[in-house]
């Protein structure tokens, strides 16, 4: 708005701005900069729009300018990606670096929590459960509106270690039981030739008492 708009009508009465004056601001940048012209246009019809609602205008210019502007064909080029098995060079790159340590260590951080920038930057001590290496988000700082919770990638959890490692020793046929951890013949159902009488079948009572006529 400094930028762009203020300079045109930053001092002009929001009833005396017209179409004229919302084209001549978004002209220049509309296919230059064309994110940045539609952020420039939203701001200024929610100002518009602002004082439609209190009285002060009739109706809002910036909904009619798109059609004399034309379509914006600005091709979206995506920030290329880091592999993988440099991110450990370029974390201690930054370690070595001149910036201040509080950008340093910012940075080391956002990239260990994959979180947006902002929510770093604007990162609190009280959201920061140190002794358990988690931190909260509140939902007013998310984008999404909901709480969210980064957990530190220090060292694996007994629990967790466990779980991995006896992912594959506790897969057992969910018909018989066999594999996993039994020391039962592996069934066709878990890759093999011998199967074991289901366990289902072995252990349901019978209903009824007369014989099967």
């Amino acid at each position: 708005m400094e930028r762009y708009v203020f300079p045109r009508i930053g001092e002009r009465p929001v009833s005396e701005v017209n179409t004229a004056d919302v084209l001549e601001i978004l002209t220049p940048i509309w296919h230059v900069k064309a994110a940045t012209a539609r952020e420039v246009r939203q701001r200024i019809r929610s100002v518009l729009e602002w004082s439609i609602a209190l009285d002060m205008r009739a109706d809002n210019p910036c909904d009619r300018v798109v059609p004399v502007l034309g379509p914006q064909n600005d091709i979206v080029t995506h920030r290329q990606a880091l592999p993988h098995q440099d991110v450990a060079a370029a974390i201690e790159t930054v370690r070595n670096g001149s910036a201040q340590p509080a950008v340093r260590l910012a940075f080391e951080f956002l990239v260990l929590t994959a979180a947006r920038s902002g929510e770093v930057r604007l990162a609190t001590w009280d959201e920061m459960d140190v002794a358990g290496r988690v931190w909260t988000v509140p939902a007013l700082r998310m984008k999404a509106k909901r709480e969210h919770r980064f957990r530190s990638a220090g060292a694996p959890s007994r629990s967790s270690t466990r779980r991995g490692r006896s992912a594959t020793a506790s897969r057992s046929c969910s018909r018989c039981g066999a594999g996993g951890r039994s020391r039962r013949p592996r069934c066709r159902r878990c890759s093999s030739t011998t199967r074991s009488p289901p366990l289902a079948t072995a252990s349901a009572p019978r209903s009824g008492t007369g014989r099967r006529k």
